[in-house]
């Protein structure tokens, strides 16, 4: 879960450039894969491919410029069925014996468990009250047996965005589509929508509404049942990046971190 900018975007009329920085994590390969992936087997769920080339040591992929724009706000009940219809359809539209062909999503579940276990509590230590609880609870979290269910588990295979941020589904009023694919890869569909569930772009901000949007999206019972654990980790990866000095604490509005520290402890306590 990079945080860094990995590319830059020229807008056209009737497509846009993505300028990546590198090849790392071949950011420009995944992203034509899936582009073409999904042209094949999901027509106008994002952009189609163009071009791709390399400009001055720098790689870049051309694509069709989508109508319609990001949500403004909280989500309406028929964006969010937009947004499962959407994200059903990419994460079931890819048939298995391709999908196992593929490379694993760019930072999974292996990696994330790697990050959740490296995580520095120190900034923590100078906190009080609700915030210094919720931390205490995490590391108390990350101690127990559910890191391990979380690291190990087999979920329902699929293909994947691999990008939490709502702002990445465009809506024109009649449907939803999905945009940015620099990380896609097979994952499963639980890590996925805990992923999308506890990005700060959806849950600090309040655009998805959750029992709703899960009930749109209808997740299969093994799912489901992932689903929780996957959520805490998730969760308490953010917090950690929310405590002062770390990446995400500047990104994000005053009053992110408290917020961030109810959610962890309200799911940690049930």
């Amino acid at each position: 879960m990079p945080f860094q900018s990995t590319h830059r975007l020229e807008f056209h009329q009737d497509r846009v450039i993505k300028r990546f920085n590198s090849w790392q994590n071949q950011e420009p390969q995944r992203e034509r894969a899936a582009l073409e992936l999904l042209a094949l087997h999901a027509p106008d769920l994002s952009p189609r491919f163009l071009d791709s080339g390399e400009d001055q040591g720098h790689p870049y992929v051309v694509m069709s410029r989508l109508e319609g724009t990001a949500a403004e706000g909280a989500l309406s009940d028929l964006q969010l069925s937009m947004l499962a219809s959407a994200l059903r359809e990419l994460h079931t539209s890819v048939p298995s014996d391709t999908l196992n062909e593929l490379p694993q999503r760019v930072w999974g579940r292996e990696l994330a468990t790697e990050a959740l276990q490296r995580l520095d509590w120190s900034r923590s230590e100078g906190l009080l009250g609700p915030i210094l609880k919720a931390a205490e609870l995490a590391q108390g979290w990350l101690k127990s047996a559910e890191l391990l269910e979380f690291r190990d588990s087999v979920g329902v295979k699929v293909f994947a965005q691999a990008d939490g941020n709502v702002g990445n589904a465009v809506f024109d009023g009649a449907r939803c589509r999905l945009l940015d694919f620099e990380d896609s890869g097979w994952s499963d569909a639980s890590f996925e929508l805990a992923d999308l569930l506890e990005h700060p772009s959806s849950r600090l901000t309040e655009l998805l509404k959750v029992k709703e949007f899960i009930a749109y999206y209808a997740p299969s019972r093994q799912t489901s049942a992932q689903l929780g654990i996957d959520r805490k980790a998730m969760a308490i990866f953010w917090l950690n990046l929310l405590l002062p000095g770390n990446p995400a604490h500047h990104r994000n509005p005053e009053g992110s971190l408290a917020n961030q520290a109810a959610h962890v402890s309200a799911l940690l306590t049930r």
